[in-house]
C-alpha cells in the first residue's frame, strides 16, 4: 500500500507532513530528520494533534487533504467509531443538514406511546396522529380542559 503524504503547516523549525494513513509527522528544516507527532484522545472524545502549537482533529486534517467532498464546515466521522483510526478509507464526510437528520430529534426528544404504537419523539407522533405538535404536548402534560385526543392511550417512554 502506497501513503501519500501532504503538507500541512510549515513553521519556522519545522514542516508537518499528513498521510491518507492518518499518521502525522514533523521534519526538522535544518537537519532534515522526521519526528512522528504524538495524538491524543481530547476531552469530545475524538483524535487530536499539536501542530505549532494549534490543536486540530486528526480526522479532520485527512479529510481535508485527502477527501474531495470535504469543505469547511461538513462533518467527518470515523466508519468504525475508533477515534484513532483516521485513514482514508474509514472516514466519511457529510453535511450539516445530514447531520441534523441523523442526530437532531435525539438531543430532547421523549418516546411516546399512542394506542401502543410507538413513536421517537412528540412531533412525530403528532404527525401520524394529525394534530400539531402543541396539542399533543398539553395533552400529554395536562394543559387542557377539553381536547381532541380525548380517549386516546396517550403516554411517554
Amino acid at each position: 500500500m502506497y501513503v501519500f503524504w501532504s503538507l500541512v503547516d510549515s513553521g519556522k523549525l519545522y514542516d508537518y507532513y499528513i498521510g491518507n494513513n492518518g499518521y502525522v509527522f514533523r521534519r526538522s528544516k535544518i537537519t532534515l530528520v522526521e519526528y512522528p507527532v504524538s495524538v491524543y484522545l481530547a476531552k469530545k472524545k475524538h483524535a487530536s494533534v499539536k501542530i505549532n502549537g494549534k490543536s486540530y482533529k486528526l480526522k479532520n486534517l485527512v479529510a481535508e487533504h485527502f477527501l474531495r467532498e470535504y469543505y469547511p464546515g461538513c462533518y467527518v466521522e470515523c466508519i468504525d467509531g475508533d477515534p484513532f483510526n483516521c485513514r482514508e478509507a474509514n472516514l466519511r464526510v457529510y453535511s450539516q443538514n445530514e447531520h441534523g437528520r441523523l442526530t437532531g430529534w435525539r438531543s430532547s426528544a421523549q418516546k411516546v406511546i399512542v394506542d401502543g404504537k410507538e413513536y421517537r419523539s412528540i412531533r412525530q407522533a403528532a404527525s401520524a396522529n394529525y394534530v400539531s405538535y402543541q396539542t399533543l404536548s398539553d395533552y400529554i402534560y395536562g394543559n387542557y380542559k377539553t381536547s381532541v385526543l380525548d380517549g386516546k392511550n396517550i403516554s411517554l417512554c
